[in-house]
């Protein structure tokens, strides 16, 4: 199939009418639905309460840095579709985005994904277990970060500064990622050794989420090796961005709502 802009401008103003869709969505549905999230949604940090009489040991107790209330989650999961609607109206609209293409990159696409990659990952630290404040943080921090890679890697011009732009992506995707099932699966065992189990949706958000984030770097892979016209790399882009949000905001919208077990 030849991507073409005026293919790439329809592709843009659905994407556009599809994540407003999915924003507004959620908005009648937590209005409709409204329950309390059943999971700790506490962001923890440390204080020392108790040192021995020589002073080499001490005791740490954690305590609620953050709260991240109903009405918070449900904020950021709409606004990660808002925000990403606004940019592919702009993109649909303006002869900027099509300059750029023409050029071989999208800056605003690393822009963009700056800010809605790094609210999925807040979220999906929640959900995952991942409770300490400072870890959060700095996960949020490093997916920022792992975004202004794909950046230089598509201004780059040279195969090897793209090369380690690419490289740099993966360890930092592989070291989120990391941390979060290490999280997650410390607090599924915490569960398992009280007798009890994980929600089974908490399960089918995170582990296909891992396989969509690194979907995005396969596709930088492979327009390192094969190179090509860039339309079809922002196509299949646009593509995967819509569909994994979809998958997250939809699964966390009906896992949200669930009973208690």
């Amino acid at each position: 199939m030849q991507i073409t802009n005026s293919l790439l401008k329809k592709l843009n103003y659905g994407a556009f009418s599809l994540h407003l869709i999915s924003a507004f969505a959620l908005i009648v549905t937590f209005a409709i639905l409204r329950k309390k999230v059943n999971f700790d949604t506490g962001l923890w940090t440390y204080k020392i309460t108790d040192i021995s009489d020589d002073q080499r040991d001490i005791t740490l107790e954690p305590y609620s840095y953050l709260e991240v209330d109903t009405i918070a989650l449900e904020t950021i999961l709409v606004l990660i579709f808002l925000i990403t609607a606004i940019f592919h109206i702009y993109y649909a609209k303006s002869s900027f985005y099509t300059n750029e293409i023409s050029k071989g990159y999208n800056r605003l696409r690393w822009l963009e994904y700056s800010i809605t990659s790094t609210l999925m990952i807040f979220l999906l630290c929640i959900v995952s277990g991942v409770k300490d404040f400072d870890a959060t943080l700095s996960l949020c921090t490093i997916n920022a970060t792992l975004m202004s890679f794909g950046y230089y890697f598509e201004l780059s011009k040279d195969n090897m500064s793209k090369l380690i732009a690419l490289s740099i992506g993966f360890i930092l995707l592989l070291f989120i990622w990391f941390i979060i099932f290490r999280n997650f699966f410390s607090r599924v065992q915490e569960v398992k050794d009280a007798g009890t189990d994980l929600p089974f949706w908490i399960y089918s958000v995170l582990i296909p989420m891992f396989f969509w984030w690194t979907s995005f770097g396969i596709v930088a892979t492979i327009q390192f090796m094969k190179g090509g016209d860039f339309k079809k790399y922002e196509f299949y882009y646009i593509v995967l961005s819509y569909l994994s949000k979809a998958f997250m905001g939809y699964w966390l919208a009906y896992g949200m709502m669930r009973e208690a077990n």
